[in-house]
Protein backbone atom coordinates (compact mmCIF):
# COMPACT_ATOMS: atom_id res chain seq x y z
CA UNK A 1 0.00 0.00 0.00
CA UNK A 2 0.93 3.73 -1.03
CA UNK A 3 2.82 5.56 2.29
CA UNK A 4 1.46 8.71 0.86
CA UNK A 5 -2.30 7.60 0.25
CA UNK A 6 -2.21 6.27 3.81
CA UNK A 7 -1.50 9.66 5.18
CA UNK A 8 -4.01 11.31 2.90
CA UNK A 9 -6.75 9.36 4.19
CA UNK A 10 -5.36 9.79 7.49
CA UNK A 11 -6.03 13.69 7.11
CA UNK A 12 -9.22 13.04 5.50
CA UNK A 13 -10.66 11.60 8.63
CA UNK A 14 -8.93 13.87 10.98
CA UNK A 15 -10.79 16.62 8.86
CA UNK A 16 -14.03 15.46 8.78
CA UNK A 17 -13.93 14.20 12.17
CA UNK A 18 -12.78 18.04 13.21
CA UNK A 19 -15.64 19.27 10.48
CA UNK A 20 -18.28 17.05 12.14
CA UNK A 21 -17.21 18.39 15.81
CA UNK A 22 -16.90 21.71 14.88
CA UNK A 23 -20.60 21.60 12.97
CA UNK A 24 -21.78 20.51 16.29
CA UNK A 25 -20.25 23.58 18.00
CA UNK A 26 -16.75 22.96 18.86
CA UNK A 27 -15.03 25.77 19.15
CA UNK A 28 -11.66 23.67 19.31
CA UNK A 29 -12.29 21.61 16.93
CA UNK A 30 -12.64 24.83 14.47
CA UNK A 31 -9.43 25.93 15.91
CA UNK A 32 -7.76 23.14 15.23
CA UNK A 33 -8.93 23.21 11.46
CA UNK A 34 -7.83 26.40 11.01
CA UNK A 35 -4.40 25.42 11.95
CA UNK A 36 -4.47 22.30 10.07
CA UNK A 37 -5.06 24.12 6.98
CA UNK A 38 -3.42 27.31 7.36
CA UNK A 39 -0.22 27.00 5.63
CA UNK A 40 -1.60 26.48 2.53
CA UNK A 41 -4.35 28.68 2.53
CA UNK A 42 -1.69 31.58 3.28
CA UNK A 43 0.63 30.58 0.44
CA UNK A 44 -2.54 30.58 -2.00
CA UNK A 45 -3.87 33.94 -0.80
CA UNK A 46 -0.37 35.58 -1.13
CA UNK A 47 -0.52 34.51 -4.42
CA UNK A 48 -3.37 36.45 -5.23
CA UNK A 49 -2.84 39.65 -2.65
CA UNK A 50 1.48 39.69 -3.31
CA UNK A 51 1.33 40.88 0.12
CA UNK A 52 2.18 39.09 3.49
CA UNK A 53 -0.13 41.14 5.29
CA UNK A 54 -2.98 41.18 3.03
CA UNK A 55 -2.43 37.45 2.64
CA UNK A 56 -3.03 37.06 6.62
CA UNK A 57 -5.98 39.86 6.67
CA UNK A 58 -7.62 37.59 3.88
CA UNK A 59 -7.08 34.31 6.04
CA UNK A 60 -8.35 35.59 9.00
CA UNK A 61 -11.66 37.35 7.67
CA UNK A 62 -11.86 33.56 5.90
CA UNK A 63 -12.05 32.11 8.86
CA UNK A 64 -14.58 34.48 10.25
CA UNK A 65 -16.29 33.91 7.66
CA UNK A 66 -16.08 30.02 7.75
CA UNK A 67 -17.08 30.16 11.45
CA UNK A 68 -19.63 32.24 10.36
CA UNK A 69 -21.73 30.47 7.57
CA UNK A 70 -19.79 26.70 8.96
CA UNK A 71 -23.73 25.67 9.26
CA UNK A 72 -23.82 26.14 5.11
CA UNK A 73 -21.46 23.77 4.88
CA UNK A 74 -23.15 20.28 2.93
CA UNK A 75 -20.29 18.49 2.66
CA UNK A 76 -20.88 18.03 -1.02
CA UNK A 77 -17.03 19.53 -1.89
CA UNK A 78 -13.99 18.81 0.23
CA UNK A 79 -14.23 21.06 3.66
CA UNK A 80 -10.57 22.46 2.69
CA UNK A 81 -11.96 23.43 -0.87
CA UNK A 82 -14.98 25.12 0.73
CA UNK A 83 -12.48 27.25 3.05
CA UNK A 84 -9.94 27.62 -0.12
CA UNK A 85 -13.00 29.11 -1.90
CA UNK A 86 -13.51 31.81 0.63
CA UNK A 87 -9.90 32.68 1.42
CA UNK A 88 -9.77 33.78 -2.47
CA UNK A 89 -12.92 35.58 -2.03
CA UNK A 90 -12.06 37.40 0.63
CA UNK A 91 -8.40 38.07 -1.10
CA UNK A 92 -10.19 39.31 -4.00
CA UNK A 93 -12.33 41.53 -1.61
CA UNK A 94 -9.18 43.12 -0.56
CA UNK A 95 -7.38 43.45 -4.02
CA UNK A 96 -10.62 45.71 -4.78
CA UNK A 97 -10.76 47.71 -1.82
CA UNK A 98 -7.08 48.49 -2.47
CA UNK A 99 -7.54 49.42 -5.50
CA UNK A 100 -10.56 52.11 -4.56
CA UNK A 101 -8.56 53.31 -1.91
CA UNK A 102 -4.84 52.37 -2.22
CA UNK A 103 -2.40 52.76 0.67
CA UNK A 104 0.09 55.51 0.90
CA UNK A 105 3.03 55.68 3.64
CA UNK A 106 3.40 58.39 5.84
CA UNK A 107 6.90 57.35 6.82
CA UNK A 108 8.14 56.94 2.76
CA UNK A 109 10.78 59.69 3.55
CA UNK A 110 10.47 61.10 0.86
CA UNK A 111 9.56 65.11 1.48
CA UNK A 112 7.47 65.62 -1.75
CA UNK A 113 5.12 62.90 0.17
CA UNK A 114 5.29 64.36 3.19
CA UNK A 115 4.47 67.80 2.12
CA UNK A 116 1.39 66.72 0.55
CA UNK A 117 0.32 65.03 3.97
CA UNK A 118 0.69 68.76 5.73
CA UNK A 119 -2.86 70.74 6.72
CA UNK A 120 -3.38 74.12 4.99
CA UNK A 121 -3.82 76.26 7.20
CA UNK A 122 -7.22 78.09 5.97
CA UNK A 123 -6.48 81.34 8.47
CA UNK A 124 -7.29 84.73 6.81
CA UNK A 125 -3.59 85.68 6.33
CA UNK A 126 -2.75 89.33 8.44
CA UNK A 127 -3.76 91.89 5.73
CA UNK A 128 -6.83 90.17 5.02
CA UNK A 129 -7.95 89.98 8.15
CA UNK A 130 -7.25 93.53 8.67
CA UNK A 131 -8.90 94.61 5.22
CA UNK A 132 -12.11 92.46 6.37
CA UNK A 133 -12.16 94.69 9.92
CA UNK A 134 -11.89 97.93 7.82
CA UNK A 135 -14.46 96.71 5.40
CA UNK A 136 -16.48 95.94 8.15
CA UNK A 137 -15.78 99.15 10.12
CA UNK A 138 -16.53 101.35 6.95
CA UNK A 139 -19.88 99.35 6.49
CA UNK A 140 -21.19 100.00 10.29
CA UNK A 141 -20.27 103.47 9.88
CA UNK A 142 -22.22 104.23 6.06
CA UNK A 143 -25.15 101.80 7.93
CA UNK A 144 -25.25 104.31 11.19
CA UNK A 145 -25.39 107.39 8.61
CA UNK A 146 -28.60 106.19 6.74
CA UNK A 147 -32.06 107.55 6.70
CA UNK A 148 -33.41 106.30 9.89
CA UNK A 149 -36.21 104.06 8.00
CA UNK A 150 -33.99 101.85 5.25
CA UNK A 151 -31.15 102.36 8.39
CA UNK A 152 -33.27 100.11 11.09
CA UNK A 153 -34.47 97.49 7.95
CA UNK A 154 -30.38 97.47 6.97
CA UNK A 155 -29.60 96.64 10.24
CA UNK A 156 -31.81 93.81 11.29
CA UNK A 157 -31.01 92.39 8.02
CA UNK A 158 -27.14 92.92 8.04
CA UNK A 159 -26.20 93.16 11.44
CA UNK A 160 -28.93 90.75 13.17
CA UNK A 161 -28.82 88.44 10.29
CA UNK A 162 -32.79 88.15 10.49
CA UNK A 163 -34.66 87.33 6.78
CA UNK A 164 -37.09 89.54 5.26
CA UNK A 165 -40.27 88.12 7.52
CA UNK A 166 -38.60 88.30 10.84
CA UNK A 167 -37.45 91.76 10.00
CA UNK A 168 -40.82 92.72 8.85
CA UNK A 169 -42.89 90.96 11.73
CA UNK A 170 -40.64 93.13 14.17
CA UNK A 171 -41.58 96.05 12.46
CA UNK A 172 -45.02 95.31 12.02
CA UNK A 173 -44.71 96.06 8.29
CA UNK A 174 -45.65 93.78 5.31
CA UNK A 175 -42.37 91.89 3.67
CA UNK A 176 -42.52 94.05 0.61
CA UNK A 177 -42.45 96.95 2.60
CA UNK A 178 -39.48 95.76 4.49
CA UNK A 179 -37.92 94.76 1.13
CA UNK A 180 -37.93 97.93 -0.52
CA UNK A 181 -36.48 99.73 3.32
CA UNK A 182 -33.83 97.40 2.70
CA UNK A 183 -33.32 97.76 -1.04
CA UNK A 184 -33.29 101.56 -0.48
CA UNK A 185 -30.79 101.06 2.22
CA UNK A 186 -28.87 98.69 -0.72
CA UNK A 187 -28.62 101.50 -3.35
CA UNK A 188 -27.79 104.79 -0.69
CA UNK A 189 -24.73 102.28 0.56
CA UNK A 190 -23.59 101.80 -2.82
CA UNK A 191 -23.85 105.26 -3.86
CA UNK A 192 -22.13 105.92 -0.57
CA UNK A 193 -19.61 103.38 -1.94
CA UNK A 194 -19.04 104.60 -5.26
CA UNK A 195 -18.97 108.46 -3.53
CA UNK A 196 -15.49 107.01 -1.41
CA UNK A 197 -13.79 105.61 -4.01
CA UNK A 198 -13.47 108.41 -6.22
CA UNK A 199 -12.30 110.86 -3.30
Amino acid sequence: MNTNSVIVDREQCSDQSLVSAAMAGDVTAFTALCRLHSPRLLRTVRQITRNHEDAEDALQDAFMRAFVHLKSFDGRAQFATWLTRIALNSALMILRKRRHYPAVSIDSGREDEAASWEIADRADDPERRLLKSETTEWVRKAIAELDPTPRVAMEFWNCEELSAREGARKLNISKAAFKSRLSRAKAELRSELARSMRI
